[in-house]
């Protein structure tokens, strides 16, 4: 039975799965049993589908090699994201720098990773004249009468978040998640893969030898062969080809890959797995057909278009990060100004203003988040509840 999310039906597909999914004799790379359930896309960038085609120890040995480093390595995507990855978890943590050079760590929650006290000053008595920190802690120093107030009183300035700065490059880390990905989904749904083809492709799999160019090569973002979609998702097609299958890989609705595998198959399958929300693979025959030649390559005019394709997805999933980060501040905020209103005696959209201006926000940004709030408390909905698309278009 299919399912609605938003505004997307997404087909329930598990029984197909199911009969798809193969069941091995042995490990793809040994001759132990395959006790262990091995996502083909990692569980960490939001991969769902699963088999047992691993024993645990080469499993472990993948996820250690293979999978955490290409996780890593695609992180702020899945913080932009908020993906939805292993045990309901959504998102990562970031890792970047702030404009001073800072190395600063932005959790899933988009609060950054920092002491609760820092950067303290005393008086020749102990008593703290200055110090940089959590609201919170201040005050509870204050409480306990650590704070230098002998003037009578205490100057406090809000800070705003620092700007984190980082970069997605698609790298080796990438090439060998991505070869890694289009082997096991074909051990797992497609054919029986030889275990001496395994063993062989295995270096290249654990980053001992470069997958790049001699199994992966980068594909470009052609809409015939990777249709724009939103939300964004990962996409794996398999294309059986007499003694080889090729297989293409889209993360994140961004970059997409070619990989070519020494691997007889007769079935061509098609994954989606949407990112944005915990739904159940997509899982179908690829009745898309492509004439593939490892040699081509793109022509001058054939750049420019592409890179306005990617620019053009990329700002949608910036897009969505702001709304994502806006949603979360505002019901922080949304809910503290319940209390200020009760201790201030004042209108709630007024308390509400107070508290997105403790977030720091600029006053536009603020007008129209109040302005959003009006029209979602006339609703009967929180305050906090933005529809992305007027948020975006506004």
């Amino acid at each position: 039975m299919d399912r609605q999310v938003g505004r997307i039906i997404i087909p329930d597909t598990r029984d197909t799965v199911s009969k798809a999914r193969r069941a091995p004799a042995t490990c793809l790379y040994c001759a132990a049993v395959p006790d262990s359930r091995e996502h083909p896309l990692a569980e960490a960038l939001g991969g769902r589908l699963y088999a047992n085609i691993l024993c645990v120890a080469h499993n472990n040995l993948v996820a250690n090699k293979c999978d955490d480093p290409m996780a890593t390595q695609f992180a702020p995507l899945m913080f932009m994201l908020g993906t939805v990855r292993a045990r309901g978890v959504k998102g990562a943590s970031l890792l970047g720098r702030s404009d001073s050079g800072e190395r600063i760590v932005v959790k899933p929650n988009w609060s950054v990773r920092r002491r609760r006290l820092e950067s303290v000053q005393k008086t020749a008595t102990g008593k703290i004249k200055f110090a940089r920190g959590a609201l919170a802690k201040l005050d509870e120093l204050k409480a306990g009468g650590a704070l230098d107030d002998e003037n009578g009183r205490i100057i406090a300035t809000l800070e705003k978040p620092p700007i984190v700065n980082f970069e997605i490059a698609v790298a080796q880390d990438a090439e060998r998640g991505v070869l890694k990905t289009a082997l096991h989904f074909l051990a797992s749904f497609v054919a029986d893969v030889d275990r001496y083809v395994a063993t062989e492709l295995l270096p290249y799999v654990l980053g001992e030898k470069s997958a790049g160019g001699k199994y992966v090569r980068t594909l470009p973002l052609e809409e015939m062969y990777f249709p724009e979609s939103w939300p964004p998702r990962h996409e794996i097609r398999s294309y059986p080809l007499g003694k080889e299958t090729y297989v293409t890989v889209l993360l994140f609705g961004l970059h997409g890959f070619q990989v070519r595998l020494p691997v007889a198959s007769t079935e061509a399958l098609r994954h989606k797995q949407p990112l944005v929300e915990s739904v159940a693979p997509l899982l179908e025959r690829n009745d898309h057909v492509r004439r593939f030649s490892w040699e081509d390559r793109l022509t001058p005019n054939e750049w420019p278009p592409l890179k306005t394709n990617l620019r053009f997805r990329h700002a949608k999933i910036e897009g969505l990060a702001k709304w994502r980060m806006a949603k979360s501040q505002c019901r922080a905020a949304a809910m503290r100004a319940f209390q200020t209103m009760i201790s201030l005696r004042i209108d709630y959209l007024e308390a509400y203003r107070a508290e997105l201006q403790m977030e720091a926000l600029p006053a536009d940004e603020i007008a129209r988040l109040l302005f959003f709030a009006q029209g979602a408390i006339l609703a009967g909905q929180p305050p906090w509840e933005l529809r992305l698309d007027r948020y975006m278009a506004s």
